[in-house]
């Protein structure tokens, strides 16, 4: 009876009612442990062996598909490897250049070829091909270089002979223009240095040159001829000493009647004519007053040139020169002046000198004025080898003047800057310009130095300096003084 109520009451609520009320019952929640269902033991899948590692080597074995690992790695290596030889080429570019210093076109060729490998070997994403092309590539021209350079050399034996001569003569370039450092100097070093760059042109262009004609056996040839002969010691040593000469001092240039073309000549042996010159009983060659004219107003003879000659004092107080020709006025004295250069294409007083200094030199001249009509139509002027614009000589007060206004009664000094001398012989010409006329001028000083000018000047009125700690003594050379006096 029980048990019918109990399953009644079940019926009633139903299973899930009664599952519902017997969890609220319950404080917490258990989970009971079924008992374990037996089944039969199931058979486990087959798997397959776990994989190996990569073999190390070919003796291993292994899969060869490139797609797989051990592909990707063998295919790096390759690359490394080719990368590696082509870095290996392109280090010997210096040394390789070097070989073709002298030889421009194949050098081109092969610092283009080396240049495509350089920038295949920096690319990182070249592949195996484009190195191995880039390494062939190169490795063929440089054989190509090698081969160029023989077959050359082997058909042009006496211009290799010629041109390396040549780089020897400019290597001692820098030894040879040393000593020659002082501004005196400074004529001989441009002179060499312009042959040397005349030569290093030449070297520039290379046996191979890359453009433009090939190189002339012969020219090489003179350009190396041209230095050694202006370097030799013994023509060097001339040089010097000549540039010394003008840098340290000053060279004199005695006037020559010679050297005077005027329109007052008279006839000397059979065909030569020379100058109207002072008669030979007058010993004076210079003035302090007019002598155009003498006391009568008749006007005297018209002298072009005239010289100090020195005679002797007889019995009976009268004078006779020196009889022998070579000793008369030399080396006692040799004043000069050129009394009359008047205008005209055909009046000129024209002088060379051997000349080895700078490029600028400076002539001294004493001049003075023949009679004070003439001081308002003074001029001079001069031409330096051959040039057909005359330099015209002014006088005044000015900057840029060469000295004082001429005078009857003074000697002065002309002081005339020579531009653009060339090593060797230099000629100046003078003349007057249209309508006008020249002063009286005497010999002629040249120096490279402006400091020498009191050396000139002493040389000129004949002052001779002597110096010692406690004093200096000048003594006048009155054969040389006295050119003014009358």
């Amino acid at each position: 009876m029980k048990r019918k109520n109990i399953l009644k009451f079940v019926s009633l609520l139903g299973i899930g009612s009664f599952v519902m009320l017997a969890a609220a019952s319950c404080t917490s929640a258990t989970t009971p442990t079924p008992n374990p269902e037996l089944k039969p033991t199931p058979k486990p899948e087959p798997k397959p062996e776990p994989m190996p590692n990569p073999p190390s080597g070919g003796m291993n074995g292994g899969d060869t598909n490139p797609s797989n690992g051990q592909g990707m790695n063998n295919a790096a290596q390759q690359l490394t490897a080719a990368k590696t030889a082509l870095t290996t080429l392109i280090n010997g570019e210096t040394a390789n250049l070097a070989l073709y210093e002298d030889y421009a076109k194949i050098k081109n060729e092969l610092t283009a070829a080396y240049e495509t490998a350089k920038a295949v070997s920096a690319e990182t994403g070249a592949t195996l091909n484009e190195v191995n092309e880039a390494k062939s590539s190169l490795d063929a021209t440089i054989k190509k270089a090698a081969s160029a350079k023989n077959d050359f050399d082997s058909k042009n034996q006496s211009l290799i002979t010629a041109y390396n001569a040549l780089k020897a003569t400019v290597n001692m370039e820098t030894q040879t223009l040393e000593p020659l450092s002082a501004d005196k100097y400074s004529g001989i070093r441009n002179s060499l240095t312009s042959l040397y760059d005349a030569a290093k042109a030449i070297i520039k262009k290379t046996l191979d040159p890359i453009d433009g004609a090939a190189l002339v056996v012969g020219n090489v040839i003179m350009a190396n001829s041209n230095i050694t002969t202006a370097t030799d010691s013994a023509k060097l040593s001339k040089e010097k000493e000549n540039a010394d000469m003008f840098g340290d001092g000053f060279v004199k240039q005695a006037l020559n009647s010679q050297h005077l073309t005027a329109d007052t000549t008279v006839t000397q042996g059979d065909t030569q004519a020379v100058p109207q010159q002072q008669p030979g009983n007058y010993s004076f060659v210079g003035y302090s007053v007019d002598v155009t004219s003498g006391s009568n107003g008749m006007m005297l003879p018209n002298w072009n040139f005239a010289q100090r000659k020195i005679r002797l004092n007889s019995n009976g107080g009268r004078t006779t020169p020196v009889t022998e020709a070579e000793k008369n006025s030399t080396p006692l004295t040799d004043v000069s002046w050129i009394y009359s250069l008047t205008s005209g294409g055909a009046k000129k007083y024209t002088f060379s000198f051997d000349y080895y200094g700078p490029s600028m030199s400076y002539l001294y001249f004493p001049y003075k004025l023949v009679k004070t009509g003439d001081s308002e139509k003074v001029g001079l002027q001069y031409t330096l080898n051959g040039n057909k614009n005359p330099v015209v000589i002014t006088f005044g007060s000015g900057e840029n003047d060469s000295g004082p206004a001429p005078t009857v009664a003074d000697i002065n000094v002309a002081k005339v800057k020579l531009s653009n001398l060339t090593l060797g012989i230099n000629t100046i010409e003078f003349s007057v310009p249209e309508d006008k006329v020249a002063p009286m001028i005497g010999n002629m000083y040249l120096t490279s130095n402006p400091e020498n000018q009191n050396k000139v000047y002493d040389a000129i009125f004949g002052n001779i300096s002597s110096s010692t700690a406690d004093s200096t003594t000048v003594t006048v050379d009155l054969l040389i003084r006295l050119q003014s006096c009358s």
